[in-house]
């Protein structure tokens, strides 16, 4: 994709040298092809190296930008924006502290672009009946010592964890290379999520 190119490794060439649109492109010491910005312009690339061409399609991005967070009011954010890719349908982003949450709405049949103000760590789909899905964004531990205040956010991230937790949700990751800690890492989030709603409850008897 554009903006994001891919790394070439050339493995087997007994010395013979690497073309790419016939010009001749050096190895790194790992035997990754040296790019520099050739790849930034969309097209098509082709690589030779003797008598084996391929081709590599460099593609613009289709993705839309779609601001993600309830109560947004066109002013500028002055945190840094983060960006996560989601599917159609609504969505909640949430972050390692409760305060951290914020609505997502993808519309149309296509994948998108969805930013928010916080690094988020999961994001919670929960329909009207069974079954949800949560994709892990990030290895963030969650923060919530001592007594969270009930307030919209804090409502919204328990509430999300906890309605998705009773659904025994798809867990997903796409964190590369460290894919084998989001049941532990979602579990210790559904215990925080329990144990704020039990301490409102507690708040009002």
């Amino acid at each position: 994709m554009q903006g994001s190119p891919p790394r070439l490794l050339i493995y087997g060439h007994e010395g013979q040298p690497v073309y790419i649109n016939e010009n001749v492109r050096a190895l790194d010491d790992e035997g990754y092809l040296k790019t520099d910005q050739i790849f930034e312009v969309a097209g098509i690339y082709q690589v030779r190296v003797g008598s084996l061409v391929k081709n590599v399609r460099i593609i613009e991005p289709s993705l839309r930008p779609s601001l993600a967070g309830s109560g947004h009011t066109g002013a500028k954010v002055s945190k840094p924006q983060h960006e996560v890719i989601l599917a159609p349908g609504e969505w909640i982003l949430i972050g390692r502290t409760p305060f951290n949450s914020s609505c997502v709405a993808i519309h149309g049949r296509h994948t998108r672009l969805a930013f928010c103000s916080f690094e988020p760590t999961f994001a919670i789909k929960v329909g009207g009946g069974p079954g949800a899905r949560v994709i892990q964004f990030a290895r963030q531990s969650a923060e919530c010592c001592g007594k969270i205040r009930k307030i919209p956010d804090t409502q919204r991230w328990a509430n999300a964890i906890y309605s998705a937790s009773i659904r025994h949700p798809i867990l997903e990751c796409v964190i590369e290379n460290d894919q084998g800690h989001t049941a532990q890492d979602w579990a210790e989030y559904v215990r925080f999520a329990k144990r704020l709603k039990r301490q409102w409850r507690q708040a009002r008897q």
